[in-house]
C-alpha cells in the first residue's frame, strides 16, 4: 500500500525512509541523545542530496554529543558541498581544535577574522589556539590586536601583561598597571609579579629579569607561562643553571593556562590527540613523557651546588616514588643551605616514608629551632606524628595543647587537638574539641571528617556516614576529599 501511495505521489520510497530517520532523530534530540541525532541526519542527508544542509545540522549534534571527530567527518562533507553556513565554519573549527587538529582550526578562524574583523571571539580563539601551539609571538599578536578595540578592559590587559612577562618582563608592567588601574580586584595578583619584576631591573641581566618574571608567573599558578618565562632565560643564558632547574620545576606543573581562554573548547583526553597534527600538544598532554628531568639534570650538570637544582631533583624524585635519590639531593641542598627550616620538613617527611622516624622527628625539631617554633611548623609537626601516629604523648600531644590553648579560635588547632585525643582513645574529649572547631567554622571539613571518625568507634555508622559527607561536600583540599569519599564507599550499606 505504502509503495502505491509513494509511485502515485511521485515521492520515491528512499525519501520516506528519510524523513522517517529525521523524525527518529527528533525524538533523540528530545531525550538528549545527540550523538544517535546525528547519526541519524548523516543517514538522511544521504537520502536527501538536495538537503546538503543537513551535514551541518548532524555536525552540531555530534559535537553536542561529545563526539568531536565524527562532527569532523559530518562538517566536512557538508564542506565538501559548499553548504556550510559562516555558524558551521566556526563549528568545524571547534570541531577540529577538540581532535588536536590546531592548524586547521586556525585557519579558519583566520578566514573568519578577514570577513569579520570586529568579533573579539575570533581574537580570543586565535590566542588561545597560539598559546596551545606554544607560539606566544602569534598569540601576543592577537592579544594586542584585541586590545586596540578594547584598551580598557581590565582582564585582557592582565592577561596581556601576563603573558608580554614571559618574552619582555619590563614592558609587561605597563599593562599590569592598567589592569589594576581598571579592576582594583586585580591589584593584589598584579602586584605579585609587579614587586618580582621591579625587584630584578637593577640587575642589567635578561635571564635573571626572565627567571624573576617566571617566579611571578608561577607563584599566580600560572605554570605554562612560567616556563616560557624560564625557557626564554636559558635561551639568553644557556649556561643559566637557575633557569634550567625552574624550567624543570615548571615543566612538572601541566595547565595553568590563561583562565581566561578555558571557556574555550580543549582535548582533555590524551588519546584523542592527532599526533601529526599537532605534536605540541601531545608532548605537553603526556606530561610523564617530558617532565623536565632533562633539564634539571641540565641544571645539575651546570651547577651542583645549585639550591635550585638541588631541591627541585628531590622534588621530582618524591614525585616518582623514588625518596632514596630524593634524599641524596635533599642533604645536599641543607649541606648547602642549612637555615632553610622548609627543607628541613622536606628531610623529615622523606626518613619518614623511608621508614627512619626517628631521624625525621630531629630534621623537625631542627625546623622549629630555626622558625623559634613558628605557629605555621607547630602545625606540620604536629600533623606529621598524628599521621605516623609516632610519639603521640612525647611530642603530638604538647603540640597541640600549646597550640589550642594559644589558638583558642583557630579551627584548625582545636581540630589538631581532637585528632590527637582520638589516637589516644579519649572520644569523649575528641568530640568537644572537634564540635568546638565546627561552632567556630561550620564550614571546617576536616573536623567533620574526624568526627566522623568518633562516630564509627561508637558504632554510630549513619551519623558516621553523614560526617563523611559533609566533610566531602565541603572540602577544598584533594586528601580530604579524596578520604571521605572511599570512607563513604567503605561503609555505605
Amino acid at each position: 500500500m505504502l509503495l502505491i501511495i509513494t509511485l502515485l505521489l511521485g515521492v520515491p520510497f528512499h525519501s520516506l525512509q528519510a524523513y522517517s530517520l529525521l523524525r527518529e532523530a527528533q525524538r533523540k534530540v528530545e531525550t538528549d541523545s545527540f550523538k544517535e541525532a546525528a547519526l541519524l541526519i548523516s543517514q538522511a542527508a544521504e537520502q536527501l542530496p538536495w538537503h546538503p544542509d543537513l551535514w551541518e545540522e548532524a555536525g552540531n549534534y555530534a559535537l553536542q554529543g561529545n563526539d568531536p571527530h565524527g562532527a569532523v567527518f559530518l562538517f566536512e562533507r557538508g564542506a565538501s558541498l559548499n553548504c556550510l553556513s559562516s555558524a558551521g565554519r566556526l563549528a568545524l573549527a571547534d570541531a577540529y581544535e577538540q581532535t588536536g587538529n590546531l592548524p586547521a582550526a586556525i585557519r579558519i578562524w583566520e578566514d573568519a577574522l578577514q570577513q569579520d574583523p570586529l568579533k573579539p571571539e575570533l581574537f580570543e580563539r586565535l590566542t588561545h589556539a597560539y598559546l596551545r601551539l606554544e607560539d606566544y609571538q602569534a598569540a601576543l599578536a592577537q592579544l594586542l590586536a584585541l586590545l586596540n578595540k578594547q584598551p580598557t578592559d581590565a582582564q585582557l590587559n592582565y592577561h596581556l601583561g601576563l603573558l608580554i612577562a614571559t618574552q619582555q618582563p619590563k614592558q609587561a608592567l605597563h599593562y599590569l598597571k592598567k589592569a589594576a588601574e581598571y579592576d582594583p580586584d586585580l591589584a593584589a595578583k598584579v602586584q605579585v609579579l609587579v614587586h618580582n619584576i621591579q625587584a630584578a631591573l637593577d640587575v642589567d641581566d635578561q635571564a635573571y629579569l626572565l627567571l624573576a618574571a617566571g617566579r611571578g608567573l608561577a607563584s599566580l599558578d600560572e605554570w605554562e607561562l612560567a616556563a616560557e618565562a624560564f625557557r626564554q632565560a636559558t635561551h639568553h643564558r644557556p649556561d643559566y643553571a637557575e633557569a634550567w632547574a625552574f624550567l624543570g620545576e615548571a615543566l612538572q606543573h601541566p595547565g595553568g593556562r590563561l583562565s581566561i581562554w578555558t571557556k574555550y573548547p580543549t582535548v582533555t583526553d590524551s588519546s584523542q590527540i592527532t599526533h601529526e597534527h599537532d605534536p605540541i600538544i601531545a608532548k605537553t598532554l603526556f606530561a610523564l613523557e617530558e617532565n623536565g628531568l632533562p633539564e634539571l639534570q641540565q641544571a645539575i650538570k651546570l651547577d651542583p651546588h645549585s639550591i635550585a637544582a638541588n631541591t627541585f631533583l628531590a622534588l621530582y624524585w618524591k614525585r616518582h616514588d623514588r625518596d632514596d635519590l630524593a634524599l641524596d639531593y635533599l642533604q645536599t641542598a641543607i649541606d648547602l643551605e642549612p637555615d632553610n627550616p622548609a627543607l628541613q620538613v622536606e628531610l623529615g617527611n622523606t626518613l619518614a616514608v623511608l621508614g627512619n622516624l626517628a631521624d625525621a622527628v630531629k630534621a623537625y625539631q631542627t625546623a622549629l629551632k630555626l622558625t623559634n617554633e613558628d605557629t605555621f611548623y607547630l602545625k606540620l609537626f604536629t600533623q606529621f606524628c598524628i599521621k605516623y601516629e609516632y610519639q603521640i604523648d612525647e611530642f603530638a600531644l604538647p603540640l597541640a595543647r600549646q597550640l589550642s590553648t594559644t589558638f583558642q579560635n583557630d579551627p584548625e588547632s582545636l581540630d589538631l587537638m581532637g585528632q590527637v585525643l582520638l589516637l589516644m582513645g579519649d572520644l569523649n574529649s575528641s568530640e568537644i574539641y572537634l564540635k568546638q572547631a565546627l561552632r567556630i567554622d561550620p564550614q571546617y571539613a576536616r573536623a567533620h571528617l574526624h568526627l566522623g571518625f568518633i562516630y564509627l568507634r561508637r558504632g554510630n555508622t549513619d551519623e558516621a556516614i553523614e560526617s563523611f559527607r559533609l566533610a566531602y561536600s565541603l572540602a577544598s583540599d584533594i586528601d580530604t576529599k579524596e578520604q571521605a569519599e572511599r570512607l563513604i564507599i567503605i561503609y555505605s550499606p
